[in-house]
């Protein structure tokens, strides 16, 4: 049975628009019918309790490093998979359910997806009412996998206009277990990517993707790169190391998960998991042999078998082959399949793996200091992280090490860059040389870009937006695309304005709510980014004056300011000496008791990090 053209056609109406392809996979907007209409759940086909081998190392070995491992998937029989058709608003609706009693994280390998164009596609949770789709026949081919859903329980809805034939396979459950790591999971030392340590590294995140790695029936966690190329063209490859999916098959790689963008909003570890823009599905392209301490650099090179739309804004990353010393850096990883960190080294040397110090080594040792929040590490989950230097290219790929929270000076490895260009063996597929430049253009260097590079996004950060009069601010250009002038307009700043590409340190010396203007000329354009009220300069004490029958307690705000090196000294209206006052921190702000103060007018002299700063204030009778 058939519906009506009429029903057809508004379905079509309210389906297909907007699509939506600016979030990785393929899908459309739609909401599941199960979660519109509250539909009942169907009934939960219960997947056997699952153990792993509790043996395999979370951190790499010296001898075999591994990633770590996140799960595993259960191969299911379609034959046993009892699903449910409801006819619901002129649709036939197919609905199967699973759970366990043991997962983090579901998600759906499918095989043979088979879907016609006005066929949906989902799969959500009772638990969250999570969804992930609608996925269409733009994602047809013979393996699709899911992203992850948090939960126990899943539930695959299809809905189509014509009842028949299912068309997929669900060919596999992946169950990312609680008994291993993954979200929340990184150790309390490290420094999530967006906090300040991460405001100069803003590009270079956008390129960073946690993976899922599918390696047989096991689930591990890693992390890539993608990567820029001399042509250009966008081809999305992703660099990993050759020890993440060691034994991977071609139809593995078909159904690796990528991860990009999957971070906290702000410097604070989110208590939910965020939504990242995730691909499915590559090939391998390059690879090194099996990682040796004397030889091999252990790297691996695929290329995702969706393209990457320019409105998902991800960042190619770019590279150095020179083998030249870094000097300082960062890696930008994700520490047991947890959300996106930023880990800061300032030096760098030429290393065996877990072997002698050589100019001729295939790998750079790397040891990581401690920064403004943290002293960020590696952690299983991090292999194949790219090491970027001090120009904020990617000269390394993270193989293992000793360093972790508890051991937060010891030193890890990263497979050199120059190494995996064309030292791993001579043929094609073992070089990154033939599909990084593939015009034989011979550079060294290459800047990473984005996609839409054409297109200008004036863009910054600073350093703290509320702060003490006489305080200064940081500023950081974000901007993106080919911009060859950038001109600053710092309301209320001194200087009021540069013509910098990062302005210098702007001071404020009158409070009050300042706007902040960057422009961004092309050779044919300009662009404007105002953020307004974007600085507040703090300059008052309250209440002033004070009423003791209300309260006693004067209030120094203090914003972003450092509270360091504090020290209060009163005087009379008279400027006598009346002693040093009694404080206590609050939040973003200082707090002194004046309820032994007879009333009459006062001078408050503040230091705080080395601002000072004098305030008059009454206090009633």
């Amino acid at each position: 049975m058939k519906i009506s053209g009429i029903k057809r056609f508004i379905f079509s109406i309210l389906i297909f628009l907007p699509a939506l392809t600016a979030y990785g996979q393929p899908h459309i907007k739609g909401v599941p019918f199960s979660l519109k209409f509250n539909l009942k759940t169907p009934r939960l086909i219960n997947i056997e309790k699952i153990t792993f081998d509790k043996n395999i190392k979370q951190k790499n070995t010296i001898i075999t490093p591994s990633p770590a491992r996140a799960g595993l998937t259960i191969r299911l029989k379609n034959k046993n998979i009892k699903g449910k058709w409801e006819y619901v608003n002129g649709f036939f609706v197919w609905k199967a359910g699973f759970k366990t009693t043991n997962a983090k994280f579901l998600n759906v390998y499918f095989k043979n997806l088979r879907l016609k164009k006005n066929d949906r596609l989902y799969i959500y949770s009772p638990e969250t009412a999570k969804y992930k789709g609608a996925f269409t026949f733009r994602n047809n081919g013979e393996f699709f996998t899911t992203g992850l859903l948090e939960g126990n329980t899943l539930v695959i809805e299809y809905s189509t206009n014509e009842m028949g034939k299912i068309p997929f396979e669900i060919n596999e459950i992946g169950i990312i277990l609680n008994a291993t790591k993954g979200f929340g999971d990184a150790g309390e030392c490290e420094v999530a990517v967006n906090c300040s340590e991460g405001l100069e590294w803003k590009n270079q995140k956008n390129g960073v993707a946690r993976i899922l790695v599918k390696d047989g029936d096991g689930l591990f966690w890693c992390t890539g790169s993608l990567i820029n190329n001399t042509a250009q063209d966008w081809k999305p490859y992703i660099l990993t190391a050759n020890h993440c999916g060691r034994t991977s098959t071609p139809t593995d790689y078909l159904q690796w998960v990528f991860d990009f963008k999957y971070e906290s909003e702000d410097c604070s570890r989110p208590e939910t998991p965020p939504v990242p823009v995730t691909f499915s599905g590559s090939s391998l392209i390059a690879n090194g042999s099996s990682p040796d301490k004397y030889k091999y650099s252990d790297f691996k090179l695929l290329l995702l078998k969706d393209t990457i739309p320019g409105d998902d804004n991800l960042y190619y990353n770019g590279w150095d082959r020179s083998g030249a010393t870094p000097s300082g850096g960062v890696t930008i990883h994700h520490p047991q399949g947890d959300i996106t960190f930023i880990s800061t080294y300032d030096n760098a040397v030429s290393s065996y793996y877990y072997g002698n110090e050589n100019p001729e080594a295939p790998f750079w040792k790397v040891t990581w200091i401690e920064t403004e929040h943290g002293h960020g590490v590696t952690e299983g989950g991090s292999s194949g992280s790219p090491l970027f230097n001090e120009k904020k290219l990617i000269t390394g790929t993270l193989t293992g090490g000793d360093a972790s929270c508890d051991f937060l000076n010891a030193p890890d490895y990263f497979g050199k860059f120059s190494d995996h260009w064309d030292k791993n063996g001579s043929g094609p597929e073992r070089q990154l040389k033939p599909w990084l430049d593939p015009e034989n253009t011979g550079v060294m260097t290459l800047n990473g870009s984005y996609k839409n590079s054409g297109k200008v996004i004036p863009s910054f950060e600073s350093d703290v937006t509320k702060i003490l009069n006489g305080s200064y601010v940081n500023f950081i250009n974000t901007s993106q695309g080919n911009i060859i002038k950038y001109k600053w307009i710092f309301e209320g700043g001194n200087p009021a304005g540069s013509d910098e590409n990062n302005p210098p340190l702007i001071k404020y010396d009158v409070p009050g709510k300042y706007d902040v203007t960057l422009y961004a000329f092309t050779a044919t354009s300009v662009d404007t980014l105002v953020k307004h009220n974007y600085i507040t300069v703090l300059g008052s004490i309250y209440p002033n004056p004070v009423n003791k029958n209300k309260s006693s307690e004067v209030t120094i705000p203090i914003g972003d300011t450092p509270a360091q090196d504090v020290e209060l000294k009163l005087y009379n209206n008279s400027g006598k000496y009346q002693g040093n006052v009694k404080f206590v921190y609050g939040y973003k702000k200082i707090i002194f008791n004046a309820s032994a103060l007879p009333p009459g007018v006062y001078i408050l002299s503040t230091v705080i990090n080395n601002i000072e700063k004098h305030y008059k204030f009454i206090i009633l009778p």
